[in-house]
């Protein structure tokens, strides 16, 4: 269903009151929030594409962990498209009745995608602290006169635009 980005067979799926206990950013309740979030992403990532790693089952509960790939091509989680392919880890922990997804745990590398698409900065690359530090990108800062504010107020923490 995933990798088809077939979201018709949801309802044979997925429970319709399925509870998702760490929701993603930006993934409403149930069945329908499921699909939305779904939506969302094929939409982002068109040639999205999940491989299971490994997977255990006892029951009516599974855990599986996961990676998915895709070439991200439009607006996600707030990040324009970047035209950069990312892979990204999932952890999920399910549970099911009547044969139906009812409620899963996703945990998902959140920090490791942003960090593929250039959102926020990888390690070693400057951080904003890096920035306030040497006066770069601070508001206010004074041409000429790096690590300067023009205002009067010192305050230790200041708004910074990261310097491009």
């Amino acid at each position: 269903m995933l990798n088809q980005h077939n979201l018709d067979v949801l309802p044979d799926l997925v429970a319709d009151d399925f509870v998702e206990q760490n929701p993603p950013p930006g993934q409403g309740p149930g069945r329908d929030g499921l699909g939305q979030f779904l939506r969302q992403m094929f939409q982002a990532f068109p040639d999205l594409s999940w491989q299971v790693q490994d997977m255990v089952a006892e029951g009516d509960r599974g855990a599986a962990w996961s990676t998915w790939t895709g070439t991200h091509r439009d607006t996600f989680m707030g990040v324009p498209p970047t035209g950069r392919t990312v892979s990204v880890e999932a952890w999920t922990i399910d549970q099911f009745r009547d044969g139906k997804l009812a409620e899963s745990r996703i945990i998902m590398d959140v920090l490791g995608l942003l960090m593929q698409l250039g959102a926020i900065p990888a390690p070693g690359s400057p951080s904003p602290q890096r920035h306030l530090r040497d006066g770069v990108g601070r508001v206010g800062h004074s041409a000429g006169r790096p690590g300067r504010s023009r205002g009067r107020s010192r305050d230790p923490d200041p708004v910074s635009v990261p310097a491009r």
